[in-house]
């Protein structure tokens, strides 16, 4: 049975690498987007990537600045129609600590998804270490199953929730239609 988990509070004082040893996390530190070309478009995402890139981590991002842009534009549009962002597929964070920014200036709920339990702890760790810790703390929950379950045991429960998926789950043909086939 899937459920939400709790942050680990005993990582917050872990270095980064340290927190990749704890969760048996192998670090990966190559690609780092360059998101110099978007800043100065929107106030509220300079702000976001200033926190992003305020932070000491060396470890590399699974996506490209365009792709962050997009994100951010994407859930802004938004604005005032949806009241929870869900990300399915956590991996290292890096879209996640966009995600809790788009959350903390916008007002809207984060649900993480994954079926690795040690993805999404360590996701959560990268985004309260890298946006805005009382937004993560307050606004962010961590959902250790799949999307079908999340549906089946939170959205099929709750009324007139309005959500925004990020999908960023398994790439397979079968599993990415398995789990857009649950939210109809």
């Amino acid at each position: 049975m899937a459920l939400f988990i709790d942050p680990d509070e005993t990582l917050q004082s872990l270095s980064f690498t340290d927190v990749a040893e704890r969760l048996n996390f192998a670090l990966k530190s190559s690609f780092k987007p360059n998101l110099t070309p978007w800043l100065g478009k929107n106030i509220l995402l300079d702000d976001i990537v200033a926190k992003k890139d305020s932070s000491n981590d060396h470890y590399e991002d699974q996506c490209s600045a365009k792709y962050y842009y997009d994100i951010f534009n994407t859930i802004k549009s938004t604005l005032g129609e949806a009241s929870r962002i869900v990300e399915v597929g956590v991996f290292m964070g890096g879209s996640t600590s966009i995600l809790a920014g788009c959350s903390h200036y916008l007002g809207i709920e984060l649900d993480l998804i994954d079926i690795n339990r040690d993805f999404l702890q360590f996701a959560h760790e990268r985004a309260r270490r890298r946006s805005y810790p009382e937004t993560v703390e307050s606004r962010v929950r961590m959902y250790h199953g799949t999307l079908p379950e999340y549906v089946r045991d939170v959205l099929m429960e709750e009324e007139n929730v309005k959500i925004i998926i990020h999908h960023d789950s398994a790439h397979s043909f079968e599993q990415v239609i398995r789990d857009l086939g649950s939210l109809s």
